[in-house]
């Protein structure tokens, strides 16, 4: 998470909690992506979540959030890296990550579904991709 005040555009990729938002309260986030009109290169992308109007958890699981307050986190910023990567709403799909909205206590869109990864390969079907590289850990 990005400390000091948010700006549009700054080097870096950044996740930042909003306590002042500049957005439709409605909104549980919101990313802004610059990106290189000749290429469609992505120079930078950040996500802001509105952390003045909503409850944001990673919450357990499938369970319903106990008192039907909170959003699940993690289903949100799925959806908001589906935009990172490129890709818009769909209302194709209930279930998939880019559905437009996201119920308190939903935890299905952590998980992309088949209209997410038919827009992932439609958005990157000319791309030529770079060798697999991983993250190991300690053992």
């Amino acid at each position: 998470m990005g400390d000091g005040p948010y700006r549009a555009g700054a080097p870096g990729t950044e996740i930042r909690l909003l306590s002042e938002w500049p957005h439709a309260p409605r909104l549980l986030a919101v990313t802004v992506t610059s990106y290189d009109d000749a290429t469609g290169r992505i120079l930078d992308a950040d996500i802001l979540l509105n952390g003045a109007e909503h409850e944001l958890a990673f919450l357990e699981g499938d369970e319903e959030d106990e008192d039907g307050a909170r959003y699940d986190l993690g289903a949100v910023l799925s959806h908001e890296a589906g935009h990172v990567l490129g890709l818009g709403e769909t209302d194709a799909d209930p279930l998939a990550t880019m559905w437009p909205r996201i119920g308190r206590g939903d935890t299905h869109q952590r998980s992309i579904s088949a209209d997410d990864e038919a827009g992932i390969g439609e958005a990157y079907r000319d791309a030529v991709l770079a060798p697999a590289a991983g993250c190991a850990g300690n053992r």
